[in-house]
């Protein structure tokens, strides 16, 4: 049998009796006692807290001390206490203290005093803590942020490698910060160096539930090479944070990229009706009670638009500009109409598509989930149609003035093509004629349009360019404000679309 790569086992609290130690020993683990000296923890794969009878309140407060760490480096903790309620309850709450139910529920286990040795030796075993740290890596790159906790994550994540070289990529909205990443794999004779990796660190939960989303939405609703392919024996976990490493897609460029140099209208064709096909295909009238935009509910940031943008909106572009809740409220309690659903991405931009020859390639799926089935072709007008660099911008007011006037959107879904004043005009003729295919009706897009128009109109403006980008966020909510009047009001009664 192949030796263990990390075969220690800490004991902490009342010793072990020797039918522990027989098996632990049989096992090929290591039984190590920790009193007084800090744990070593790089190459063990449990830890147990034995805290019965009177070592309860001793075992406790080391359990409180190196109960993160433990999780952070991948061990199995499992804690011994007596067949009591009252100590089952309070260590439970410590526990839940300390660390979130994901990290617990993973790698954190609590049982009475009579647990059978054979048990206990048995899920140590089985656990697999993953590889050990590699403090010897070498990081390259621009890494001044990357903090003790991430860089401990990357050393086990790639301790087969004498060198890991990151490269930021453009930053979302989610908060975790992502990296290409080239390895120098430690190999005899020497390997050549692998394709890149994408890196994604950040809240160790958001990244279990991406991994969770994908699997469940994506994984087998979308051919292997036109989404990412995650590297599970790398994507790390801990408590409080975490890394999520799969394939990068090489030789690409942003969907973006490829727009705004005027070949836009190919790749979003594509994304739609190859990539996406898997869910496009499965949309079907939604059964429930909810409206479109309720269904969008998760996504809506109504709340994070600062006052001062609705305030600017009305100075630079004149009307009655109401607040955004009024706009929210008359959102959610328009006519109720039909409308179809079927999974999607639900954070569909320019940034999250690769192109590489005539494929379109979708990654991060954070936020995927069942929804309106145009959502994501709203989604990726919007995005496109506030990306102005590079034009003049009283130009740019007066063409998206114009797209986004609600007689110029029931046109264009009616199949009217945009007058053409630049790419923007040739991406979003292009989506509209897909997004009328995901519907049942035209309020049912200019809805969602309105819901991803707000979102646009609440995120703080792009540091590369603040005033340009804070004008055009203030003139998302003065568009969204004109289209949520112009239907919210129009009925009294509810309606049903049928077709």
């Amino acid at each position: 049998m192949k030796p263990l790569q990390r075969p220690n086992l800490l004991w902490f609290g009342r010793a072990p009796r020797k039918e522990h130690e027989t098996e632990i020993a049989g096992r090929e683990m290591k039984l190590q006692l920790v009193t007084l000296q800090p744990p070593q923890m790089r190459y063990a794969r449990a830890a147990v807290f034995w805290a019965a009878d009177t070592e309860f309140d001793a075992t406790l407060d080391v359990l409180e001390r190196h109960l993160v760490a433990c999780i952070d480096e991948g061990l199995l903790v499992y804690v011994v206490v007596s067949d009591d309620v009252a100590q089952v309850t309070h260590v439970t709450q410590a526990i839940d203290a300390l660390v979130p139910k994901h990290a617990s529920a993973r790698n954190v286990i609590v049982r009475n005093d009579e647990v059978s040795s054979h048990e206990l030796a048995n899920e140590a075993l089985m656990h697999d803590p993953g590889p050990v740290a590699n403090q010897s890596l070498t990081f390259q790159g621009d890494i001044n942020n990357l903090t003790p906790q991430p860089k401990l994550l990357l050393q086990r994540a790639f301790n087969d490698s004498s060198i890991l070289k990151l490269t930021p990529i453009k930053a979302g909205y989610s908060g975790a910060s992502t990296f290409i990443g080239h390895a120098t794999i430690n190999a005899s004779p020497p390997l050549p160096e692998p394709m890149p990796f994408f890196i994604k660190l950040g809240d160790s939960a958001k990244l279990l539930d991406e991994l969770t989303r994908f699997r469940k939405h994506a994984e087998h609703y979308i051919t292997w090479n036109l989404r990412p392919n995650f590297v599970m024996e790398r994507s790390i976990y801990g408590v409080s944070e975490g890394v999520l490493v799969g394939t990068f897609v090489e030789g690409s460029k942003s969907l973006a990229e490829c727009a705004q140099a005027g070949g836009g209208e190919k790749y979003i064709a594509a994304l739609f009706d190859e990539t996406l096909t898997g869910w496009r295909k499965r949309a079907e009238p939604h059964k429930g009670s909810n409206s479109v935009v309720a269904a969008l509910a998760a996504y809506d940031r109504h709340a994070s638009i600062p006052s001062h943008r609705v305030k600017q909106a009305q100075l630079l572009f004149g009307g009655e500009v109401r607040p955004p809740t009024t706009l929210w409220r008359r959102l959610i309690s328009a006519p109720r109409q039909s409308w179809l659903e079927c999974v999607m991405h639900g954070d569909m931009h320019g940034d999250n598509v690769r192109v590489r020859k005539d494929d379109a390639i979708v990654i991060d799926f954070a936020q995927a989930d069942k929804g309106p089935a145009c959502a994501d072709a709203a989604s990726l007008e919007v995005w496109f149609a506030f990306q102005a660099d590079g034009l003049d911008v009283k130009q740019w007011q007066s063409w998206i003035e114009n797209l986004y006037h609600p007689y110029t959107i029931d046109s264009m879904l009616d199949g009217a093509a945009a007058d053409q004043g630049c790419w923007i005009h040739v991406c979003l003729s292009k989506i509209r004629r897909i997004g009328r295919s995901c519907v049942l009706g035209h309020d049912e897009y200019k809805r969602v349009l309105a819901v991803f128009l707000l979102r646009h109109a609440s995120f703080e403006a792009n540091t590369s360019d603040t005033d340009a980008d804070e004008f055009r966020r203030c003139f998302a909510y003065w568009l969204a404000n004109r289209l949520v009047m112009s239907f919210a009001t129009v009925a009294k009664t509810p309606q049903v679309e049928t077709a």
